[in-house]
Order: structure tokens, then C-alpha cells, then sequence
């Protein structure tokens, strides 16, 4: 495996995703944090990396991390996945806890993918991934953003593509960009993240407010246009009922707006 595992953190020293990483994945992961915060993150046995001063907020830490890990391919995951999940049969709902070798596969899998056959690749969210698959199929291409952001840093940096365009949603806007550009993703339908209620601590909860995700939601659709829509939808939170202002993105027609003709990359030595 030769992929990187970065960890961009803020105010959250329990870093629930580190903790439940196999010891063997652990050991290529590093934390990313700020300089005023590392005191925190002492007790965590990993290397951490310290970030610029005057870098904040998630958008500019994670194009920080594209212009400054010399490893070319990298996966970044939020600090707060509470566990690993396992579909074993692709025609069933249920979902299963990983066992720690299954989250190894998962990892050199992504991993095989970003070094043979697509610049960009993950795993899905835990509600996507309960969803039985028709064809049994075991990924899919193009058509979902993942929740698991693995890269190729060499063609995100040749390709002029930005991390630090919008404060929210950033790797929605990523994965736009690269399938704009012909880059096709492939997902992994068979393993899945869950994160727990982590929403209102630590992370982007620090300057999200409702104000800042409307604003967010209307500039991602004036950089996809035609591609990302915008909708309202109501949900309940804390026993209130609340309308947002949501996306709706169409994976398919991003990737299908403008393919080009490319040689895939060739694996480092």
C-alpha cells in the first residue's frame, strides 16, 4: 500500500477516526493540525504535521494538505468516523461491523484503484451503502460522490483543482471538478463509514452556521451550473423542525458534460 493517510483535526483530540483504524493502517496516518492546538493531540501515537500559521477553516487545511504532502497518493478522512461497516451480500440490507482485517482490504483496495485505474476513489456513507444493489455490482463509477476522499496529488495539482473554493461541501466540489475535467471516480459498495454525533463540536461546527451553508449551497451551484441544483428540505433536529436549503447534484451528467480523451497514470517505482 502506498497510499497516505491524513487526518486534518481541529478541536477534536479524541479523533475517534484514528482510533478506529487497524494498528497496521495507523501506521501510515498522519495528523494535521494547528500549531496553537498541538498540546491536544500529545497522547495520540502518530506523526503529526503542523499546519501554517493563518491557515483556517477545513477548505484551506485541506488544500494545504494538496500543496504541501510530497506522498502522491492520499486519502483524507474527517476525524469523527465512529466504525467500519461490511455488506456481505450485495442483495441484502443488513450491514455488519468490519472486522479489522476487512478495513485493511478496504484501504488497499482504494488504494489498487488510485494506483491502476482513477484519480480519484472511496467508500460511501452508511446510509448510501445499506442500499441493496440490483446488479451486484460491488462499486460504483461516476454516478456518487465519495464520502472518503482518496486522490491522486499529482493530477489534482496538474489539473489546477482547488480544495479551498467553497468553506462547505468541499469535497462535493472536488469530485465535481474532476469529473468535469473526464476523471471518472469508482465507489466502493461493499464497505461503508458511520459517524456519530460529532455535528455541533470541534471541526467545521466551529464557523458553520445556518447562514454560511445557504450561502455555500448558492455558490456551488453557480460553479456547477446546469449540474448542481438547488432544493428545500425539511428535517427535524433537537425535536425542531427545520427548512434547508439543500444541492442536489447530478453525479452522472458532471462526468458526462465533458469527457476527454487521457493516458491514466503510470504507478510510481
Amino acid at each position: 500500500m502506498k497510499a497516505r493517510i491524513v487526518i486534518p483535526t481541529r478541536a477534536r483530540p479524541e479523533v475517534k477516526t484514528f482510533y478506529n483504524l487497524p494498528k497496521e493502517i495507523q501506521k501510515r496516518t498522519v495528523l494535521v493540525i494547528r500549531p496553537d492546538e498541538e498540546w491536544l493531540y500529545e497522547a495520540i501515537p502518530c506523526k503529526k504535521i503542523m499546519l501554517d500559521k493563518g491557515v483556517e477553516g477545513l477548505s484551506p487545511t485541506r488544500q494545504w494538505i494538496l500543496d504541501n504532502i510530497d506522498d502522491r497518493y492520499v486519502i483524507q478522512l474527517d476525524d469523527d468516523f465512529s466504525s467500519y461497516s461490511f455488506k456481505p451480500d450485495m442483495r441484502q440490507w443488513k450491514l455488519i461491523k468490519a472486522t479489522p482485517r476487512q478495513v485493511v482490504e478496504m484501504f488497499e483496495l482504494v488504494d489498487f484503484w488510485l494506483r491502476k485505474c482513477v484519480v480519484h476513489a472511496g467508500i460511501m456513507d452508511r446510509v448510501r451503502a445499506a442500499q441493496p444493489s440490483k446488479s451486484g455490482e460491488e462499486y460504483s463509477e461516476n454516478t456518487l460522490c465519495m464520502q472518503f476522499l482518496g486522490y491522486d496529488q499529482k493530477i489534482l495539482q496538474e489539473e489546477g483543482v482547488r480544495f479551498d473554493r467553497v468553506r462547505l461541501a468541499q469535497d462535493k466540489d472536488v469530485c465535481l471538478q474532476l469529473l468535469e475535467r473526464g476523471y471518472g471516480n469508482r465507489v466502493s459498495k461493499r464497505f461503508s463509514y458511520n459517524c456519530s454525533g460529532t455535528d455541533t463540536t470541534g471541526g467545521c461546527a466551529v464557523y458553520r452556521t445556518e447562514k454560511l451553508r445557504i450561502k455555500q449551497a448558492k455558490l456551488l451551484a453557480r460553479l456547477h451550473p446546469g449540474i448542481v441544483t438547488q432544493i428545500q428540505k425539511t428535517v427535524k433536529k433537537h425535536g425542531e423542525t427545520i427548512t434547508r436549503m439543500k444541492n442536489r447534484v447530478s453525479w452522472k451528467l458532471a462526468f458526462c458534460s465533458r469527457i476527454k480523451d487521457r493516458v491514466l497514470p503510470e504507478e510510481d517505482d
